[in-house]
């Protein structure tokens, strides 16, 4: 199963019928421009609607609305994958989630968690798969909190992870900074589900997976800094950074200085 955040970039055509849509898959839709639709239960009852810069909805699995778009409307998608919306169910102690009929989202930490995808895929998704799945785990548990039916109140875990699992995530981490790591696979080290793994995580090192996996990279980077031999561009792909110039972007930003002045103090 591929688990990778979905985000697609919609441009609406607009029509003199009204279409039928009906959503195979659960996402959350954010509109980049203004626009005017008229949308409904059926094609003969439509009303009128208005679409503003900035508008989150919730667009359910199954849900059917008749719709025809007057104007050309740029939409930017985040699909809510299974894998995620079940960790998030797991996260508030139920089995799975299901959602009211309330699509608008006005929540503030959807809204950062939407911008922070978007500069994310302008960018060319540098920061790679972890962070991702990061953002795509955070915003499912957002939508769930906030819009889903759950039977249960939400789980609370005590401690965090053992002496002996956390040493064997971070082992497996050093061992594999030159690949992609995701959540599944970091839980998977300790037989945990990625929504348990990640709070156990953070209970137990005070930082989120994500960022544990960036300062293992920028440690290592720091090492082979120090050898004059070895060229910047090789540096960042053994540390597991896709460009050279996305490993001097985030080492200027955690270490305050970039890679060239940082091997320079050491010549």
């Amino acid at each position: 199963m591929n688990d990778d955040l979905k985000v697609t970039l919609f441009q609406s055509v607009p029509t003199d019928d009204a279409i039928l849509n009906t959503f195979s898959v659960q996402y959350i839709a954010k509109t980049l421009s203004s626009g005017h639709a008229e949308l409904g239960l059926g094609s003969d009852n439509l009303r009128s609607h208005q679409f503003m810069p900035g508008d989150i909805a919730l667009c359910r699995r199954n849900a059917e609305q008749w719709l025809r778009w007057k104007d050309p409307v740029r939409v930017l998608r985040v699909e809510l994958p299974d894998s995620a919306l079940c960790a998030a169910a797991e996260e508030f102690g139920e089995e799975k989630v299901e959602f009211r009929d309330t699509p608008y989202l006005t929540d503030s930490r959807i809204s950062a968690l939407f911008t922070a995808v978007e500069l994310e895929r302008e960018a060319g998704y540098p920061s790679g798969r972890l962070y991702r799945d990061a953002l795509g785990q955070a915003i499912a548990s957002a939508v769930t909190q906030i819009c889903g039916v759950l039977r249960r109140p939400a789980q609370q875990w005590k401690g965090g992870l053992s002496p002996s699992q956390l040493r064997r995530v971070s082992e497996y981490v050093q061992d594999r900074l030159i690949h992609e790591l995701t959540l599944v696979e970091l839980a998977s080290v300790v037989g945990l589900s990625r929504a348990h793994f990640s709070q156990m995580f953070r209970r137990s090192t005070g930082i989120s997976p994500h960022k544990f996996v960036t300062n293992a990279r920028i440690a290592r980077a720091k090492e082979l800094l120090q050898k004059p031999e070895l060229r910047m561009t090789d540096i960042a792909i053994v540390c597991g950074f896709q460009t050279s110039q996305h490993f001097a972007r985030v080492f200027k930003i955690w270490c305050g200085t970039s890679p060239t002045q940082f091997r320079r103090s050491f010549s």
